[in-house]
């Protein structure tokens, strides 16, 4: 029998937040994969010259599974870049690596939120993963108390993505974009197609509403 509980006004919120974060994340994403930047450069290659341009030669840039599973991952020194990002020419797959690349120079520079970040990335990961089961247990078998506890798992992991997360990623948009300093992407290409830096918001928005 369905039954109203006051959570229900947080979760639902949150709940549509995430739908519209990652609609919007897919759709610029896909928009900008069908224009290719005017040097023909893959993702690979222009992940490799941002490194060589900020002095780093102990990161490796391979291939991976997925759609948009890129990542940074510091405990192996290694960019994993999707498929489509890693072999593309488009300006979505050199936005895509020169935002992860930014991650590997705030990993060198012992940038503070990013090592806390990793540090409870498991814990955070277990508590994105269990909090909507408990919250449906929870409404299918009238337990409030499981589904306050979903949503204050769930709640716990926004804030924290929300401060550490939050702001690793603001400093790797708002600092200045190396892949314009590196000649990358030409300055023409930036100007007509402002939805690139919208695409980085979307993404950190995504971040706070899923992780």
């Amino acid at each position: 029998m369905f039954f109203w509980d006051p959570t229900f006004i947080l979760i639902i919120p949150a709940l549509a937040l995430a739908i519209y974060a990652q609609v919007r994340v897919k759709n610029t994403y896909s928009k900008y994969s069908q224009i290719h930047n005017n040097r023909h450069m893959t993702g690979h290659q222009a992940a490799i010259e941002l490194l060589h341009m900020n002095g780093i030669s102990d990161v490796e840039v391979e291939e991976t599974t997925g759609t948009l599973s890129d990542h940074y991952d510091p405990r192996v020194k290694k960019v994993r870049l999707s498929h489509a990002n890693y072999q593309g020419t488009s300006l979505s797959a050199l936005a895509v690596a020169a935002h992860e690349v930014g991650h590997v120079v705030q990993h060198a520079k012992n940038y503070f939120p990013l090592h806390v970040r990793h540090m409870f990335l498991p814990i955070t990961n277990f508590g994105s993963w269990i909090a909507f089961p408990l919250f449906i247990i929870g409404f299918f078998f009238n337990t409030p108390f499981l589904m306050d506890l979903g949503i204050l798992l769930y709640g716990a992991v926004v804030v924290f993505e929300d401060r550490i997360v939050g702001q690793a990623h603001d400093t790797a948009i708002t600092e200045r974009d190396p892949s314009l300093h590196a000649e990358i992407i030409h300055k023409k290409e930036v100007v007509p197609h402002p939805d690139i830096v919208k695409q980085n918001q979307d993404r950190l928005q995504m971040a706070r509403a899923t992780s």
